[in-house]
């Protein structure tokens, strides 16, 4: 179903299929011997990605949950994680592992938090058909996604900085923290974005 290496490239973590019950398998590369067979999940998977410093293994549920594996110890990492109402059809860690980004076929995007694993924020891509694969820049500020048909592709600005700009131009004033957490989300602390602009200090 899914293959991927660790980034040192001794690990390959694969992702077999039995009679759609997804088993998750560790195997040395160099001794060609299987380490783990990861904990039952009792869920069908799809794919299987590693963080960029090897130490999580992440697949994608047939329920639109996204689970996580400590590769040291072979254990399920808390709880799945859950914001899609749809099967995930792709997910990617941003490359320095702070921000875990996934989509559905609806075009849901939901930014987790790589450390904390909370989500970060939500929001909908514009692709009319569905939403088949994602790409995210070095610098982790941009995404890309293509759709299931056509050959459009969307560039989506994933820099909280910009959406914090772009949030006081729309409404002439610095965010209040509960509009802070709903735009930015909880991964940075809140600060008055517009420095030119009154804090505020209630919610309007």
């Amino acid at each position: 179903m899914s293959i991927t290496f660790s980034p040192d490239g001794k690990t390959l973590g694969l992702l077999a299929s039995r009679n759609w019950q997804g088993t998750l398998a560790l195997w040395d590369v160099a001794r060609l011997e299987r380490l783990a067979v990861l904990p039952e999940h009792k869920k069908v998977l799809s794919n299987v990605i590693s963080s960029p410093d090897g130490s999580t293994l992440v697949a994608a549920a047939s329920d639109g949950t996204l689970l996580l594996w400590d590769v040291a110890s072979h254990q399920l990492l808390g709880s799945p994680l859950a914001g899609h109402n749809e099967a995930i059809e792709n997910f990617a860690f941003t490359p320095d592992g702070s921000t875990l980004v996934s989509v559905d076929a609806a075009g849901t995007v939901v930014l987790w938090d790589g450390i904390s694993r909370l989500p970060l924020g939500t929001f909908v891509l514009g692709h009319s058909q569905g939403v088949r694969s994602i790409g995210l820049s070095r610098d982790t500020k941009v995404m890309v996604s293509s759709p299931t048909w056509g050959d459009t592709l969307i560039l989506t600005d994933l820099d909280p900085e910009s959406w914090a700009k772009y949030a006081c131009e729309v409404v002439n004033r610095n965010l209040s923290r509960k509009e802070w957490e709903q735009v930015v989300g909880t991964g940075l602390e809140y600060k008055p974005a517009c420095p030119q602009l009154p804090v505020a200090e209630i919610d309007p």
